[in-house]
């Protein structure tokens, strides 16, 4: 009995290895080819009417009487690599562009540019200051002296630019009243934060489905790369397309 079990074991085992074999299975050029015959295209016609323009290009050459096929295929490869490389670098570039990298915890800002600039304008300010403070305190010590040897016609005029430069600090000492009062009337300028740490998460992990590719980004790569940085593919391109 323990036999006729086994026999029918095997012959189902049998059947089941036979049945897998015999069934089609589809690879991924199949799956290309089934898609491209849904659509109405001949991948075998456009193969052969690529590489014959390809063969008919390298045939203008001088010294050029016969291509062999493996040279053919070995451009195309060859092409088709260059292309993934530049789209992936294409692809890398602009979701660099479009990342949040000031919430990501790796990284930190190296150099403050805008606090550095706004403390030249601040030292430019203070320089500036202090040379009018100079030129007015000589001027009031000029309008104040009682020498008889200086012109008064001169004494006069200082006294007039004295006048003048007091009423324009004047004036500049009420503005700034004026901005502090009005500031205080309608509150501070500074938003509360209302940023907790889900909404932070929530703006890390932000990435926009949509992602758009310009001719700068194109022209990035251009520039970077060693072999387009000096050919005229990047000056045609730096020339005709400007954004």
């Amino acid at each position: 009995m323990c036999s006729s079990v086994q026999k029918s074991i095997i012959s189902k085992e049998n059947k089941f290895s036979s049945s897998l074999n015999s069934s089609p299975v589809l690879s991924g050029d199949d799956d290309i080819n089934d898609v491209a015959t849904m659509g109405g295209v001949n991948l075998a016609e456009e193969s052969q009417r690529l590489l014959g323009k390809v063969q008919k290009v390298l045939s203008q050459y001088p010294g050029i009487e016969e291509i062999s096929p493996d040279i053919i295929t070995l451009l195309s490869h060859a092409t088709q690599e260059r292309l993934q490389h530049i789209l992936e670098r294409l692809s890398v570039i602009t979701k660099h562009k479009m990342e949040f990298i000031k919430n990501k915890g790796d990284y930190y800002v190296g150099q403050d540019v805008r606090a550095q600039i706004e403390f030249l304008e601040d030292l430019q300010k203070a320089k500036r200051k202090k040379h009018e403070e100079s030129e007015r305190e000589t001027l009031i010590k000029a309008a104040k002296s009682r020498s008889r040897t200086e012109n008064p016609e001169q004494q006069a005029k200082l006294r007039v630019k004295v006048k003048e430069m007091e009423r324009v600090e004047m004036e500049e000492m009420c503005q700034v009243e004026a901005n502090r009062a009005v500031l205080q009337a309608i509150g501070s300028r500074k938003k509360p934060k209302l940023e907790t740490v889900a909404t932070r998460v929530a703006q890390m992990h932000y990435s926009p489905r949509l992602k758009r590719q310009t001719v700068r980004e194109m022209r990035f790569i251009l520039e970077e790369d060693k072999e387009t940085c000096r050919s005229s593919l990047f000056y045609k391109v730096f020339v005709n397309y400007r954004e």
